[in-house]
């Protein structure tokens, strides 16, 4: 099994710039990092940990991230403390774009819990 990092490609990154900046009505500052991580590479019976790119955001006490794990696969994910972590229920996405829009639809939703307004 190859141990190769995918970058995240210019394109995606201006489309999680854009996303990022049509939610939050300003430019947000994202930083790229290489991690190894436990996440489930190709199905959910693989738990190995792999090399992968994540791009992260802190914005309003919520700090964000997008991990591209192999070609065309990322995975979202948003936290406020080490015990307050979330996933999508759907964790896999093929196009950087549904990705952090999942990510950025489910931490909205989870905005709008804690602030005990109903989602609509």
């Amino acid at each position: 099994m190859s141990n190769k990092i995918y970058d995240f490609t210019e394109s995606e990154l201006r489309v999680v710039a854009t996303a990022l900046k049509e939610r939050n009505n300003e430019d947000v500052e994202m930083q790229i990092k290489q991690i190894n991580n436990k996440i489930n590479k190709i199905n959910k019976d693989n738990n190995e940990k792999v090399d992968c790119s994540v791009i992260f955001w802190r914005h309003q006490g919520a700090s964000l991230n997008v991990s591209k794990m192999v070609e065309m696969r990322f995975s979202p994910r948003y936290f406020y403390t080490p015990g307050e972590q979330f996933r999508c229920t759907e964790d896999k996405y093929a196009e950087a774009g549904d990705c952090v829009f999942a990510g950025l639809m489910m931490q909205g939703e989870h905005e709008t819990r804690k602030a005990g307004t109903s989602i609509q």
